[in-house]
C-alpha cells in the first residue's frame, strides 16, 4: 500500500479541516512505476479521504498489504511518526518504507527518530522502490539496491547513491486513476475556472543556489520532459478527468524558454481549454516568452522576490535586479497575467529597516498577490546549516510552508515580538491600501467569481497573524 500520512493531529480526522488539498505527485509517480513493474497497488490519501488513525489501522488489517510506503515532507514528520509507530504496533510484520524530502534531508535521523521504519528511499524513488521490492520479494540482499538506507543490527547501512533519472519522458505518468478529483482542490487564489484541478511537474532540479531552498531530492542538475510528453499528460487530464486548472509545480518552469514556447504552441494547436499557473524567476522571462504564455492560457505567475534589500539579495544568493523586476511585473500584468510575489522576513542579520524596505518594494511592484512568510530553515538547505544552533526548538509541525506566525527562528537583530509586529504590518500595509482595495473591487464587479478568489487570499493571511 502507498499512502500519504497527512499533516494533522492524531486526535482529529486527517484532512477534515483543510480548505484545499493537493495530491503528492511523488507518490503518484511511485505508484505508476510499481504498477508498470507488475505490482498490485492500494493507494490511500488520508488527507483526501478523511481517515482517522484508527480507521487507517483497520483498513490495513482488512487489506493485509505486505509493504507500506509513504512520502514525508518536514511539516508532516511528527504526524507520520505517530502513524507509523501505531502501524508497527498493530502490524509488526508489515514492512515500512519511507521516502521524500524529510528522510532524504535528515537521513539516519529518520531511523533513529522512528525505529519502526524498515527502509528509507533517498532522493528520486521511481526506480529505487521497484528495485527494493524486487530484492525483498526474491530474498536478495538489499545492500545491492542503490539509493536506500536501512539499519542492520546497530549500524546504518547506506547503499551506493542512485543516479538521477535523466530521461524523464521514460517515466510513466502519475497514477491519476487512483484519485477522486472531487476531493482535491488547489487554493482558490490559483483557480481561474470552475472545475477539477490538476498538478504537473515538467522538470526536475534547479541550477541556482538560493540558501533557503531544499534540493535534497532533485539537486541542482536541471532535467526536463519534452513538450510533447507534457502535452500528452495535459490532454489526458483535461479530456479524461475534466481538469480546468493546472498548476505547474516546477522549481523553475521557465528556465528553458524554447521548451515553454513549444508547450504553449501545442496547447493552442490542440485547442486545450484550461487555465494554468506556474512559478518563475524574474530574470528567466522576457516579453516574447510572456506573450506566448498569455496566449496559451497562463493566468498567474508566482515570482520569488524574497527581499527588498540588495545586501540580503547577495547573502541569500538570489541576486534579483529590482529595476528589471519592476519591468517584468508590469509587463506581466499588462498581458493579462496575474502576478504573485513571494517575500521572506527575518533573515539572519536582517534589520527592521530592511524588512520595511521589503514591504515597500512589494507595494511598489504593484503585485496582485503578495505572500509574506517568516524565514524558515528547512533541513537540507544551506540556511538550516547556517542557523541550526540558533533555532527556537525543532518542532517540525511548526515548519509551515507558508511561514505562519509559528516561529522557529528569530534573527539576533530583533525580538520575537518585534518580528511578529513587522510580519503583521506587511499584510496590513499591502492589502489594506485604498488603491489596492479599489482595484480589486472593480475586478470583482467585472468577474464576480474573483470575489471568492480574493477573499480566499486575504482571510487566511490575516487569520495567521492574529
Amino acid at each position: 500500500m502507498i499512502f500519504d500520512p497527512g499533516n494533522l493531529s492524531e486526535k482529529t480526522k486527517i484532512g477534515g479541516s483543510l480548505k484545499h488539498h493537493l495530491p503528492k505527485l511523488g507518490l503518484l509517480y511511485v505508484a505508476s512505476s510499481l504498477e508498470r513493474a507488475g505490482h498490485d497497488i492500494l493507494f490511500q490519501d488520508l488527507g483526501a479521504n478523511y481517515k482517522s488513525n484508527k480507521d487507517f489501522i483497520n483498513l490495513l488489517k482488512d487489506q493485509k498489504p505486505k509493504y507500506l510506503c509513504c512520502s514525508v515532507v518536514v511539516t508532516e514528520w511528527p504526524n507520520a511518526k505517530r502513524i507509523l509507530k501505531l502501524v508497527k504496533k498493530h502490524l509488526p510484520n508489515l514492512v515500512i518504507i519511507v521516502g521524500g524530502p524529510q528522510p532524504t534531508a535528515i537521513r539516519e535521523k529518520t531511523l533513529s527518530e522512528c525505529q519502526e521504519i524498515d527502509y528509507v528511499v533517498l532522493g528520486e524513488g521511481e526506480i529505487t522502490i521497484v528495485d527494493l521490492l524486487d530484492a525483498l520479494e526474491n530474498n536478495k540482499d538489499p545492500h545491492f539496491v542503490e539509493g536506500i538506507l536501512y539499519k542492520q543490527e546497530d549500524k546504518y547501512i547506506f547503499t551506493e547513491d542512485r543516479k538521477f533519472v535523466h530521461d524523464l519522458d521514460s517515466l510513466s505518468f502519475p497514477a491519476w486513476h487512483f484519485l477522486d478529483f472531487q476531493k482535491y482542490s488547489m487554493s482558490v487564489a490559483g483557480k481561474f475556472k470552475r472545475g477539477n484541478d490538476g498538478y504537473i511537474i515538467t522538470s526536475r532540479g534547479c541550477p541556482y543556489t538560493c540558501i533557503f531552498c531544499d534540493k535534497s531530492v532533485f539537486k541542482h542538475r536541471y532535467r526536463s520532459r519534452s513538450a510533447e510528453n507534457i502535452i500528452e499528460e495535459i490532454e489526458m487530464l483535461v479530456k479524461k478527468y475534466g481538469v480546468k486548472n493546472i498548476m505547474f509545480f516546477d522549481d523553475l518552469f521557465t528556465l528553458d524558454k524554447q521548451r515553454v514556447k513549444k508547450i504553449c504552441d501545442l496547447i493552442k494547436t490542440k485547442k486545450l481549454d484550461f487555465a494554468w499557473t506556474c512559478q518563475a524567476r524574474l530574470d528567466s522571462v522576457d516579453e516574447d516568452l510572456l506573450k506566448n504564455m498569455a496566449s496559451a492560457g497562463c493566468m498567474q505567475i508566482g515570482y520569488g522576490v524574497e527581499t527588498g534589500s540588495e545586501r540580503l539579495q547577495k547573502f541569500i544568493r538570489k541576486n534579483i535586479d529590482f529595476n528589471y523586476a519592476k519591468k517584468i511585473i508590469k509587463l506581466t500584468k499588462n498581458l493579462g497575467i496575474e502576478t504573485k510575489g513571494f517575500f521572506m522576513l527575518g533573515f539572519p542579520t536582517e534589520t527592521k529597516e530592511e524588512m520595511n524596505t521589503t514591504i515597500d518594494l512589494a507595494i511598489e511592484l504593484d503585485l496582485d498577490i503578495a505572500v509574506f512568510s517568516l524565514v524558515t530553515p528547512y533541513p537540507g538547505t544551506d540556511l538550516y546549516i547556517l542557523i541550526e544552533n540558533q533555532m527556537i526548538g525543532k518542532d517540525w509541525s511548526k515548519f509551515s510552508p507558508l511561514g505562519s506566525s509559528n516561529l522557529v527562528y528569530v534573527p539576533e537583530t530583533m525580538t520575537k515580538k518585534e518580528l511578529l509586529k513587522i510580519y503583521k504590518k506587511a499584510f496590513i500595509k499591502f492589502y489594506l491600501r485604498p488603491t489596492y482595495l479599489l482595484k480589486k473591487l472593480l475586478s470583482v464587479l467585472k468577474h464576480p467569481y474573483y470575489a471568492e478568489r480574493y477573499f480566499s487570499v486575504i482571510k487566511p493571511l490575516f487569520k495567521s497573524i492574529k
